[in-house]
């Protein structure tokens, strides 16, 4: 998770229905933006959107994926896999724990090639 993101974004994020179901389909498999928008019944400016706050927010990350014929596009992969609040003194702590990190994503993506 980036350094600079607070309890109130997240907490914003994961109150958005968009969101929340664009980390949904993209825990279950990598997926373009293309397919995040006919999987949660989205516009695609919806989902690019949600997708650039997530992907800031650290909660999902984006890959390239390589085709055989030679063409790539981006897909995106949910980071996210806890999100723990604590009130404590009058104030909100929050972590969150990750799946593994992108380059270990990236290790196993061209492993199934």
């Amino acid at each position: 998770m980036p350094e600079d993101v607070d309890v109130r974004t997240v907490v914003g994020l994961l109150d958005d229905d968009y969101a929340r179901d664009i980390l949904a389909a993209a825990s279950e498999e990598t997926r373009s933006a293309k397919e995040l928008a006919e999987a949660i019944d989205a516009s695609l400016p919806t989902v690019y959107r949600r997708v650039d706050d997530l992907v800031d927010a650290g909660l999902l990350a984006e890959e390239t994926e390589l085709r055989s014929d030679g063409n790539h596009h981006s897909v995106y992969v949910t980071t996210l896999s806890r999100v723990e609040l604590a009130l404590s003194e009058g104030t909100f702590e929050m972590q969150l724990e990750t799946k593994t990190d992108v380059a270990d994503r990236f290790t196993d993506m061209f492993e199934r090639l």
